[in-house]
């Protein structure tokens, strides 16, 4: 981080009344801390068909499983459709724990 990014984000955060001096200490030391941070671990997303065809059922069955919680889907936040299932729960179907 450059120090003039230093500078300026401790300024805005001096400029924040509700945010204590040892919160502000350590988000400055947070932004500037060396190293790579932690890998953000995301779930794989299966498309519907790719789920039938691994479970070797058809879509509509998958929408079932899915409809009775058996599968979980997977939405974005601000959007009410699913984009696909988690690899998790098909994989728990797949292994014979989903009831477990």
């Amino acid at each position: 981080m450059l120090a003039t990014t230093k500078i300026a984000m401790t300024a805005i955060l001096s400029a924040d009344p509700s945010i204590t001096s040892e919160q502000k200490k350590g988000a400055v030391h947070a932004l500037t801390k060396d190293g790579p941070s932690a890998p953000v671990s995301l779930p794989r997303i299966i498309k519907r068909s790719e789920a039938a065809q691994l479970l070797g059922v058809g879509v509509k069955r998958i929408d079932q499983l899915a409809r009775s919680g058996i599968l979980n889907r997977v939405t974005i936040p601000g959007t009410s459709r699913a984009i696909g299932l988690s690899e998790a729960s098909i994989r728990a179907v797949t292994e014979g724990s989903e009831g477990k």
